[in-house]
């Protein structure tokens, strides 16, 4: 309360962040028995994802252990200095979107900056270049070895932990597939409403699906908006496509597998669905990697606005 020195006001930043971080780290926890809105389904092949909660600076490693999803553990995880919702190359924010872990570097390969190493991540996505948000370098990375964390905004826009916790998730996390959600807030259900919302997305994909392969062109594709971009073609050539192609064939049989489901964070009423097609028909068959993002329009109806090869 007194007269205060040139160093004592300097560290008031220092303070401050600290009291952010400790506030932060004091927050309540999740409810019981309850998961994350954001991921609807995880593939049987995905047996964790990462979720970053980053207004709360919160990471939840989230188990997917063939009887549901469960929170596993949870961390301290730092973020950009100017917040989250990236946009631009230099503005040191945070993306928001669901991503990949594209590979591990170790520390030993780093500077310092990075600590025990870091997990780069596939940003920016399709939909973040739809958007035309520009940047890259984007990373779930330690901290320098001389400190424990550091403050809650903090970074150029990666995700930071202290080094030990980072090292502990490297036994879950599978570079090419584990998921990594970057949220700006996370929604807890209870398990039943959440295995609600799931079974009835799981119905929308399979009623797709099941018109495909029935060869109900026009079925099939009522399930596009007409502001659909499907590997950069418009909804008019998409259709066009699809009605030639399908009336020269005598029969079509799709197969999906590998089926997982965010609700996409940052985009509103916006799912993201992901799955391994097995295309049959006469004379042709195709295994590929599919991701749809699907969106609920005025009149109530999801559409798929985005579809692409993953």
């Amino acid at each position: 309360g007194g007269v205060q020195s040139g160093a004592q006001a300097a560290s008031k930043k220092s303070i401050d962040a600290l009291l952010e971080e400790a506030r932060l780290r004091l927050a309540a926890a999740p409810p019981p028995e309850s998961v994350p809105s954001a991921i609807l389904s995880l593939a049987d092949n995905i047996t964790h994802a990462l979720l970053v909660d980053l207004p709360k600076a919160r990471l939840y490693l989230v188990e997917n252990n063939g009887h549901g999803l469960r929170v596993n553990q949870d961390f301290y995880a730092a973020m950009g200095r100017s917040g989250f919702g990236k946009t631009l190359r230099g503005d040191l924010r945070t993306p928001v979107g669901v991503y990949r872990v594209t590979s591990w570097l170790d520390g030993k390969t780093l500077p310092d900056l990075y600590g025990a190493g870091a997990f780069p991540v596939n940003y920016p996505n399709s939909v973040d270049r739809r958007h035309g948000r520009t940047g890259s370098g984007i990373w779930l990375h330690g901290v320098p070895n001389d400190t424990y964390t550091r403050a809650p905004r903090s970074s150029e826009g990666c995700v930071t932990m202290a080094n030990a916790d980072l090292l502990s998730l490297r036994k879950f996390v599978k570079p090419g597939q584990t998921p990594v959600i970057f949220s700006d807030g996370v929604d807890w259900l209870p398990k039943e409403e959440a295995e609600a919302q799931r079974l009835g997305f799981i119905n929308r994909v399979e009623a797709w699906r099941a018109a495909w392969s029935k060869k109900d062109t026009e079925g099939y594709l009522s399930f596009y908006s007409p502001q659909l971009n499907a590997g950069g073609m418009s909804y008019s050539r998409f259709a066009d496509h699809k009605r030639r192609v399908n009336a020269g064939k005598k029969f079509i049989d799709v197969q999906l597998s590998d089926l997982s489901i965010f609700k996409y964070p940052g985009e509103a009423d916006t799912v993201l669905v992901q799955f391994k097609q097995d295309y049959r028909s006469d004379g042709f068959k195709l295994v590929t990697r599919k991701q749809q993002f699907w969106k609920k329009h005025a009149d109530g109806r999801w559409l798929i606005v985005l579809e692409e090869n993953d």
